[in-house]
């Protein structure tokens, strides 16, 4: 720490650890996501007995998890032993870095997923190392839920959403999408279902679930020479979500980030927060907070963040009562423009264009860009699923 500086406070926002896959794609090969033991909790983390409440003392609704079980009969999106041990891992980064706490020091919160409040357990179970019991609070409707999750905020996204049900139409992904589908051999579906193994981020999510749980992958080695690209394509439709131009992202990313980092900076008061969510929160998160670097700068920083990624935020004071805040993203801190302290008063200037208060997340989470149109429509969408030969080299 530099010197003069003591630390305030801390805010650790988090996505949940490893999980069985979402979409199991019969083109990588049978997956077996029933084995046992494969979701058996740790001791370290067992010992944490979770109190769920609402939100501000809202309600505690019915989770947002996803319905159904594979083929194999294993469940989806499901928190495995593996992913608890990535977020005991978070847990063990904070105490040895700000000290071992007691529950009562902590703040949680959690989307109203089963996977991340099991992974919010995971880290006050590292964090705490004792037996312990924690309340995870949960926004109870699904819409008002600011740590954005994948259908959150609907309303005033709805444009964008074409990326995630066909970002091979994206300009960006496209030439390079193609070359990749031929050399892993990827075939056009003939059963009239959705051509998920078509889109890179179902195809990453698949293969990251099964890489790290060790469940064979047909043709591996080809599928581990593209996989950074496979990576590098699912981050640019994570971002394409928030919107692929510079109109569309004023619009999306003071939804998407800026009314969590105002929680964060000026309404979190708790010595640790914990806040567990996903990827669709962390990426559009760093996004914002690098929006003004140059495009080879922030390559430097940000890549898809990994089961269990973190962004941690220090808020310190120095010797002269001047307050500055400390970023990381997975335990390594952000320099912005050299400067790893940087003045608090200078952060909430560069971010003061998106970030936004409750009341006005709650006005403005319905409202897309008006008069503006998807840049691709339902009927063109439906036809990619059909014809997907006609875009793509396969």
């Amino acid at each position: 720490m530099t010197r003069g500086m003591e630390l305030k406070r801390v805010v650790c926002l988090a996505r949940h650890g490893a999980r069985s896959s979402l979409y199991n794609l019969p083109e990588l090969g049978p997956a077996n996501w029933n084995q046992s033991g494969l979701y058996k909790i740790p001791r370290d983390v067992s010992k944490v007995n979770v109190k769920l409440a609402g939100v501000n003392g809202g309600p505690v609704t019915a989770g947002f998890d996803p319905d159904g079980e594979h083929a194999c009969g294993g469940p989806a999106g499901w928190l495995t032993s593996i992913g608890y041990l990535g977020n005991v891992g978070i847990g063990e980064f904070l105490a040895k870095m700000y000290g071992r706490r007691e529950a009562e020091d902590l703040y949680v919160r959690s989307t109203n997923v089963k996977r991340t409040v099991e992974s919010a357990r995971a880290i006050v179970g590292g964090l705490t190392n004792q037996p312990s019991e924690v309340k995870i609070e949960v926004q109870g409707k699904l819409d008002e839920e600011f740590l954005t999750y994948m259908h959150s905020c609907s309303g005033s996204l709805q444009n964008y959403r074409w990326m995630w049900l066909a970002s091979p139409l994206h300009d960006q992904i496209r030439p390079m999408w193609s070359e990749a589908v031929r050399e892993l051999g990827l075939q056009k579906r003939t059963d009239g279902r959705p051509q998920h193994q078509l889109l890179p981020l179902a195809l990453y999510d698949d293969l990251a679930a099964r890489f790290a749980h060790g469940i064979p992958v047909v043709n591996a080695a080809a599928f581990r020479k593209y996989y950074p690209l496979i990576e590098h394509l699912s981050l640019v439709t994570c971002l394409g979500v928030n919107g692929t131009s510079v109109e569309e992202k004023a619009h999306a990313l003071p939804i998407k980030a800026g009314r969590i980092l105002e929680y964060i900076v000026n309404e979190l008061e708790a010595p640790i927060s914990i806040l567990s969510a996903h990827d669709t929160t962390l990426i559009p998160v760093m996004e914002a907070l690098l929006f003004r670097m140059a495009p080879h700068e922030k390559s430097e920083i940000f890549y898809f963040p990994p089961f269990s990624a973190h962004i941690v935020f220090e808020f310190h004071v120095d010797e002269t009562k001047d307050k500055f805040i400390r970023i990381r993203y997975n335990e390594k801190p952000i320099s912005f423009k050299g400067r790893e302290y940087v003045p608090l008063e200078d952060f909430l200037e560069t971010t003061e264009w998106l970030r936004m208060s409750q009341k006005e997340f709650l006005t403005w989470k319905d409202h897309p860009i008006p008069e503006h149109e998807p840049r691709y429509s339902h009927d063109e969408i439906a036809d990619f699923h059909a014809n997907p030969e006609n875009y793509l080299d396969i």
